[in-house]
């Protein structure tokens, strides 16, 4: 992780005015990057610009939407498998 300095700062401050929160989202004060109310986790980090000078800060995902994910990820690869069963078991054939 960078460190976060005065110029950075400025340039975090100055985009978060216009920013957008989702509900479960807040603007830390100690670094000014958006975290998630859920687990305090970062939604927002600082990436350096190679090759030009200053900085950008897309959003990412924090450990409970990640959690979540997976969690979907995993429920929806369960009903593709069942459906499989299903179809399988319809036309007499048994699922290895």
């Amino acid at each position: 992780m960078i460190e976060i300095t005065a110029e950075i700062r400025a340039l975090i401050d100055k985009a978060a005015a216009g920013v957008e929160l989702a509900g479960d989202e807040y603007i830390d004060p100690a670094d000014g990057l958006i975290h998630c109310k859920k687990c305090g986790g970062q939604r927002q980090t600082v990436v350096p610009c190679f090759g030009k000078s200053g900085y950008f800060m897309p959003r990412c995902i924090c450990q409970c939407q990640q959690e979540a994910e997976e969690q979907r990820k995993a429920a929806e690869e369960r009903q593709r498998r069942m459906e499989r069963i299903k179809r399988r078991k319809a036309q007499g054939l048994q699922d290895r």
